[in-house]
């Protein structure tokens, strides 16, 4: 038998086996329990048991795994109470740091006095019933993690078999942490980021980056291939992917194309990731149109720069910085007369011996090189004299970047014995210079190196608001707003030797300060350097750069706005619907055994659940219009104590459900004066949230009270489980989710506080929030108790009814309505009110109907009907009967619904659905 082929579960009761043949063989033998317990007893290892007890004892000492054997101790119900060590291998003190000495024959709450009793029932299901058990568990005892086997060889003893996994665990937390901060890094980066599926090219996330570039939304391109957006053939997109995903390949360069149609070049930089336990492709992306673009132009510049060297009637010669040559065009060669030997040389030095024996100071021509060459970034000028009597012009500079890193040095010799000859054509020149100079729309200006103006032209002029004589006296300081002192000297030398592109402030005339963009260089004038700048005004640009910033932030807060509506929509309708549901296919299951009174009983519910469900639908819309500033703000004078009973009918059997005491402290007479639909809305909300987050049997109390003031305070406060200070500070901010379950796992989204503290100050009031953690919250909101022009110096004077209210009866009633449940419903509520009913179905019929009895008392007309809205019936229906009542009936309820409703004739209107003793108030008004 090849012992190393066991599971160790198989090698244990391997060789509990072998030690119960060893005792049926020879019962009197004592059969040692550990290795070394020999006893002097190597004769009995002559039988073959013996032998592989023995193999089998070296396999199991020598397990890396921790053992134990133990049996089961049960008390006089048969239930496990405790259990006692048998055997233990070496690895085990490994693991625990209890010797064997310690452990066997000893119980575990011997060993372990705090040991867990469900851990010691769970082993005790596994010695009695045999059942194998696999799990992970921490040890606090030890700190560790462990994974555990057990098992039963035979009844009552159970085995377990264990190893430590916590450094696994600690792996596995490690690469957790890492996707999350790659996570992280990856949705906050700057960098524009794809992932992306190499074998479908699907766009598996992208970053916020990347949603701003290509002008899609993140979600929108997560549902997108990469063939949507990449220009290339898709079968060639997939062959460059598979390159990258094979890691052949990481560096690619293609043309995209955005939300709006505009293609980019790009270049992308992807690699082979694990993520999520899948290879995919991680992709960053850099915008290369522009480096592109002047990467083609600097290529053109530079082609046209050497052909400028070689047109040139200058000798030019271009060295890099080790003064190896780049450049020398045949003018050099021609001035020099440089043998065609000397012209292939690549080594400069060579070329620069042949000059030297040309000058006539060969010591001073080499003193001049020396210098240059010890000051590599300074510009040099002078004059060289050859044998041959010519007179070259010496220009030498240096070629540096914008960094000011030093990439070599040109060189310009001139011959200047004919500089007479160029002395109009240089006046030509300097004609066209001016022309150019005046004639430009930017603001060209020419500054010594002590930021004196020297040359402007007329459009500077303008745009600091000097005349040309003023500007010429003038120096960089009296304009330039950004920089001062040395700072604005070193900024200008600075520019001057290395050409800038650059954004400032200019100071005009009048003081009025303006942005300016622009683009400096160092010339050359009269063996002189001077900065040659142009600057363009962005005033304008940056004004209407920073509104669009201030757009797009709106447009973010009104998109989170949105989205919370209709994220509180979903969660606080889905609810009362889905009680509605269940009550109404209750009372439509006919096997339902239901008494009268049970459906009676439920059909009030049903009643109660819809009224309130549409109530609650008609705040949050409510709350919509309030934000586009559509509400109407109505308030009258309130009972509190009354609205408050009525606004918390909703959140009894929530309380109830969780035998959480309602109690309210709010005298009779007081009274408010609000706006009905909005105190309502936050009462209900106040309250509906203390109950939410109070626990089973616990409090809430609301109660109010008059200020000195005139106001009116009401709390609303639980024993709940409170907040922290940092939840407080982020309950009325609408970019934070302050949502969170209740103490049952009730829902919530945070927008109730919000309507709640838009709908209090709209009162003029505020709200505040008192709040600990496990000791509950207190929200207090004020309001006025005063009706302006009604009540003063606390007198109380009730408003004026407009109406008596008499009793109704025998009304001939024309309901123009399309809906037959509607139909059905308002026939049932003006029954007692009218002698006859009749029903039209369109604008159409309510308009023959109508002419063809004109002795109707009123006409209910739906808004929303085919063939002529109700708008238009009422108007053709006022045509020949100005006298009848027409009440407007709609599920709109806009306050522009309302004024187009009374504009076409109707002389009220009313929202659905309605009770019935609403529609009998509003024609009282005119019957």
């Amino acid at each position: 038998m090849n012992y190393n082929d066991l599971t160790k579960a198989e090698l244990i009761h391997e060789i509990l086996d072998l030690r119960k043949q060893l005792e049926l063989s020879n019962p009197e033998m004592d059969i040692p329990l550990n290795k070394d317990d020999n006893n002097g007893k190597e004769a009995v290892f002559s039988s073959e048991l013996w032998k592989r007890e023995f193999n089998f004892r070296l396999l199991f000492e020598n397990m890396e795994e921790g053992f134990a054997l133990q049996e089961i101790i049960t008390d006089e119900k048969g239930d496990p109470v405790d259990f006692r060590f048998l055997e233990v291998n070496a690895a085990y003190e490994h693991h625990t740091g209890l010797k064997p000495a310690e452990c066997i024959g000893k119980t575990i709450l011997q060993v372990m006095p705090g040991a867990d009793i469900e851990q010691i029932k769970r082993y005790g299901k596994v010695a009695l019933t045999g059942e194998h058990l696999l799990f992970e568990y921490f040890s606090k005892t030890f700190n560790r993690y462990f994974r555990v086997r057990a098992f039963s060889p035979q009844i009552k003893m159970f085995a377990t078999i264990f190893e430590d996994i916590t450094e696994s665990k600690a792996d596995e937390q490690k690469l957790i942490e890492s996707e999350s901060r790659f996570k992280n890094l990856f949705a906050k980066h700057d960098s524009i980021m794809l992932l992306i599926d190499p074998d479908t090219g699907r766009i598996i996330d992208a970053n916020a980056s990347a949603s701003r570039f290509y002008g899609y939304s993140v979600s929108e391109l997560s549902s997108m291939k990469i063939d949507d957006i990449n220009r290339l053939a898709p079968g060639q997109v997939q062959h460059e992917y598979k390159d990258a995903a094979d890691q052949h390949k990481n560096y690619f360069i293609f043309p995209h194309q955005l939300a709006n149609g505009e293609e980019r070049l790009i270049e992308c930089h992807s690699s082979p990731i694990e993520y999520e336990g899948k290879k995919i492709l991680f992709s960053i992306i850099n915008d290369i149109t522009e480096r592109k673009q002047l990467e083609e132009q600097l290529k053109s510049k530079s082609s046209l720069l050497e052909a400028q060297i070689n047109s040139t009637i200058e000798g030019v010669a271009v060295v890099d910085k080790d003064m190896k040559r780049v450049l020398f065009n045949q003018q050099i060669i021609d001035m020099f007369q440089v043998p065609r030997d000397i012209v292939d040389n690549e080594d400069s030095q060579v070329m620069l011996n042949h000059i030297v024996r040309l000058t006539s100071d060969p010591e001073s021509f080499l003193a001049n090189v020396r210098h240059i060459n010890q000051h590599k970034n300074e510009i040099s000028r002078d004059e060289i004299r050859l044998k041959s009597g010519k007179v070259l012009d010496r220009y030498s500079a240096p070629v540096l970047g914008k960094n000011g890193e030093n990439y070599g040095r040109i060189w310009s010799f001139r011959d200047i014995t004919a500089l007479k000859r160029a002395e109009s054509e240089i006046a030509s020149l300097a004609f066209r210079y001016q022309t150019l100079l005046h004639a430009a729309s930017d603001g060209i200006h020419v500054l010594d190196l002590s930021g004196n103006l020297i040359e402007t032209n007329d459009a500077f002029c303008t745009m600091l608001g000097y005349t040309r004589d003023e500007m010429l006296q003038l120096n960089i300081a009296d304009w330039d707003a950004k920089w001062e002192g040395t700072e604005l000297m070193a900024k200008m030398e600075e520019q001057t030797r290395n050409p800038s592109i650059f954004e400032t402030r200019h100071r005009r005339k009048d003081g009025t300060i303006i942005d300016v963009e622009i683009h400096t260089s160092g010339v050359f004038l009269d063996e002189k350097m001077y900065q040659y700048a142009a600057a363009r005004d962005i005033t304008r640009r940056k004004l209407v750069e920073n509104e669009l910033r201030i757009k797009n932030e709106e447009l973010k807060k009104a998109n989170a706005e949105k989205d919370k509506f209709f994220s509180v929509i979903a969660h606080d309708l889905r609810g009362p619907l889905g009680g509605i549901m269940g009550i109404t296919e209750l009372l439509a299951n006919d096997s339902a055994d239901l008494s009268d009174s049970q459906r009676y009983d439920l059909t009030l519910e049903l009643s109660y659940s819809a009224r309130n469900t549409f109530n609650l639908l008609e705040q949050l819309l409510e709350w919509s219009r309030m934000e586009r500033g559509l509400t109407e703000f109505i308030p009258q004078k309130l009972n509190l104590r009354q609205i408050v009973t009525d606004s918390l009918k909703i959140v009894t059997e929530a309380a109830r459900a969780k035998s959480i005491d309602l109690l309210f402290y709010i005298p009779y007479e007081l009274e408010v004066f609000a706006d009905q639909n909005m105190f309502q809305t936050v009462l209900r909300n106040l309250a509906s949230n203390a109950v939410k987050f109070t626990r089973q049997g616990g409090q809430v109390t609301i109660s109010a009270w008059a200020e000195n003031d005139g106001l009116i305070s009401v709390a609303v406060k639980d024993t709940g489980i409170g907040m922290t200070r940092e939840m407080v500070d982020n309950l009325f901010r609408i970019d934070v989710n302050t949502g969170r379950p209740g103490t049952i796992g009730e829902q919530s989204t945070g927008l109730g506080l919000l309507i709640c503290k838009e709908f209090v100050e709209k009162h003029g009031g505020m709200i505040e929030v008192e709040s600990e953690v496990d000791k509950g919250s207190v929200f207090r909101f004020s309001i006025s108790g005063n009706i302006p022009g009604i009540i003063k110096d606390g007198a109380c004077t009730e408003l004026p009814s407009k109406v008596e209210n008499r009793k109704l009866i025998g009304l001939k009633v024309l309901v123009a309505e399309d809906d037959e449940l509607t139909v059905r419903v308002i026939s049932a509520m003006i029954k007692d009110l009218s002698k006859e009913i009749i029903i039209s179905r369109t604008g159409k019929d309510a308009i023959a109907i109508s002419l063809n009895n004109p002795d109707i008392d009123l006409i209910l007309m739906d808004i929303g009907m085919p063939h002529f809205d109700g708008y238009e019936a009422t108007r053709q229906i006022r045509k020949f009967n100005p006298k009848v009542i027409i009440i407007a009936q709609t599920t709109f309820s806009l306050p522009e619904d309302r004024r187009r409703a009374i504009e076409a004739g109707c002389n009220d209107y009313i929202s659905k659905p309605y009770k019935v003793n609403e529609l009998t108030r509003i024609i009282q008004k005119y019957v």
